[in-house]
């Protein structure tokens, strides 16, 4: 998948996700921006990452070659826009990024639900 492609998906989703979500209660003012981007050797292995200080999902194309796997990191990166920056401190903290973290199974959860509705939605 190219660059703008993925760009083009991740922005029609990320509006998806404000249909369906909602905005995120901690980050007023702001809006969520994406970029697609190729990976460094420092995000290898990485579908995508949430900036909480420049509420900007990042995705990477390298990592995500199909379009379902772009709109389910999307909408999981989402679902850490709409999280508490706090708990995520604490959570990190506590459990780490991995899958016994209670953020990351959120994340992950949401997005294995939703991402056959929104594929069909937007006619991915």
């Amino acid at each position: 998948m190219t660059k703008k492609r993925a760009e083009e998906i991740a922005s029609r989703v990320i509006d998806w996700c404000a249909k369906e979500f909602g905005w995120s209660k901690y980050h007023r003012g702001f809006t969520v921006m994406h970029e697609a981007q190729y990976q460094s050797d420092s995000s290898k292995g990485t579908y995508g990452e949430f900036d909480r200080d420049e509420v900007m999902i990042y995705v990477y194309t390298q990592t995500n070659r199909t379009v379902k796997c772009l709109v389910n990191t999307v909408i999981h990166e989402y679902q850490h826009y709409l999280q508490s920056p706090t708990w995520v401190g604490r959570y990190i903290d506590k459990f780490g990024d991995g899958s016994k973290n209670p953020y990351e199974r959120e994340a992950e959860a949401i997005a294995d639900l939703h991402t056959k509705k929104c594929m069909k939605d937007l006619g991915l």
